[in-house]
């Protein structure tokens, strides 16, 4: 299959089960639909993990949110970047936004996220994951 926008082939990642086809060329094309915001956390995630490449998951992370500003999942692996870069103040923001759009097992994800290790003995951490998430 080939990049609707540029024609370049697409690639396909196999990610913990879950195969993801994106563009080499021309990242953008996988945020062609909001369900694939969740293709391109997936692949950011990847970058991160497999690669070690904090720059290239924060690109995609920064198009998915473009794409779907209100999704909680991409402000959290935003979060866990800042966090992992030892940007604390912007890992909380971040993090407070996505508990703020999420539900409780975000919250619960928090408190056991390797990435967000360091924030840990933050009060404001402390309070984030504490708290009672918004109603809906």
């Amino acid at each position: 299959m080939d990049c609707p926008e540029c024609n370049t082939p697409l690639q396909e990642i196999d990610y913990k089960g879950v195969n993801i086809n994106y563009c080499p060329h021309c990242e953008s094309n996988i945020l062609q639909s909001e369900s694939s915001i969740g293709s391109f956390n997936k692949l950011a995630i990847l970058m991160r993990e497999k690669y070690n490449d904090y720059s290239a998951a924060m690109t995609l992370l920064n198009k998915a949110e473009q794409a779907a500003p209100d999704d909680p999942a991409t402000k959290y692996n935003i979060a866990c970047l800042f966090a992992l870069e030892g940007k604390k103040e912007d890992a909380l923001a971040k993090l407070r936004q996505a508990l703020a759009l999420g539900d409780q097992e975000l919250r619960e994800n928090a408190l056991n996220d390797s990435c967000l290790e360091s924030l840990r003995e933050d009060a404001e951490f402390k309070s984030l994951t504490t708290e009672q998430p918004p109603e809906k």
